[in-house]
């Protein structure tokens, strides 16, 4: 089930307010002592976090299908994408929070209303250790949570009706998303070429799509590491092509312009990549402004990737 994004927070007693974590949504499937991991772009996640299969493994129940976020926690205790990119080589510690039960046996359970399923879910959980932690939600006081969330320095908030059935696949407005910061996704459509002392690539070149058309939002040029330049490079590599699929590609305004900025720096690949993004506004011209690179997302599909 997916959420949809909303300017304005819907604020009454209809609503439950869980924290919007930075990860990855995962759906754990545990078939007796058979657990297996998956991304909402159908990637098995096993190998990747096997300290979260173990900890499944454990549950009571011998059947259960759970929705979360598998997240990398920062010295504060916030979730960071960065930090969940390099978690093979990092010591932050991977954390699933569990925030919805699709199945417990062999009993579907999506068509009972939320917080119905968030007591089952509670009772599942009761004897879970560290990574699996269930996500907090609050039902009171909406704006005073949604206040002391963006206080805390949340990335936002997800409400979600009480009584909303799981509908997979679907936005149907019982989930919102409300983002306190601006950031999304887009589709890598290219790269530019390095300066000075920068290796591999310069920039990413960023598009959404709107239909079936990729449009081209911008560029961003920071948040890489050497390590990750390397690796980003090498995947763009593989998918270079002669011309851009990206529709309505401007030069940026004067005002925005990058220093040395030539269209001819431009590399075009083919929209197989997808990355997190965080920015400070969108620009009359339709770009990005200072934008700045969190990771590359696995589990998100490029034609999903829309403007929020």
């Amino acid at each position: 089930m997916k959420a949809i994004t909303a300017s304005v927070p819907p604020c009454n007693e209809e609503w439950l307010y869980e924290v919007k974590f930075d990860g990855y949504r995962v759906l754990a499937i545990k078939n007796g002592k058979d657990v297996r991991l998956w991304s909402r772009n159908k990637n098995q996640l096993d190998a990747r976090f096997p300290e979260v299969i173990k900890a499944i493994e454990k549950l009571p129940k011998r059947n259960l299908i759970l929705d979360g976020e598998v997240c990398a926690l920062d010295d504060q205790g916030k979730s960071s994408f960065q930090f969940l990119q390099n978690s093979a080589d990092a010591t932050h510690p991977i954390v699933y929070y569990v925030f919805d039960l699709l199945f417990e046996g062999f009993k579907d359970v999506r068509r009972l209303p939320l917080m119905e399923r968030k007591a089952r879910l509670e009772a599942v959980l009761l004897s879970a250790a560290d990574p699996i932690r269930p996500s907090p939600f609050f039902t009171e006081n909406p704006e005073e949570i949604l206040d002391k969330m963006r206080a805390a320095g949340a990335e936002g908030s997800v409400a979600k009706l009480k009584d909303s059935l799981y509908e997979a696949g679907k936005r149907s407005g019982a989930w919102v998303k409300i983002k306190f910061h601006r950031g999304q996704e887009f589709v890598v459509v290219g790269y530019t070429l390095p300066k000075r002392s920068r290796h591999y690539f310069g920039a990413l070149l960023l598009g959404y799509y709107q239909g079936k058309r990729l449009i081209f939002a911008g560029r961003t040029g920071t948040g890489f590491t050497e390590k990750s330049l390397k690796e980003i490079y090498r995947k763009l590599k593989s998918l270079e092509s002669p011309k851009p699929f990206v529709e309505k590609i401007q030069d940026p305004s004067a005002r925005w312009r990058p220093k040395g900025w030539s269209a001819s720096d431009n590399r075009w690949v083919k929209p197989k990549l997808v990355a997190q993004v965080q920015f400070a506004e969108w620009t009359e011209d339709g770009l990005l402004r200072q934008a700045s690179f969190q990771g590359l997302r696995e589990d998100k599909k490029p034609i999903d990737v829309v403007k929020e």
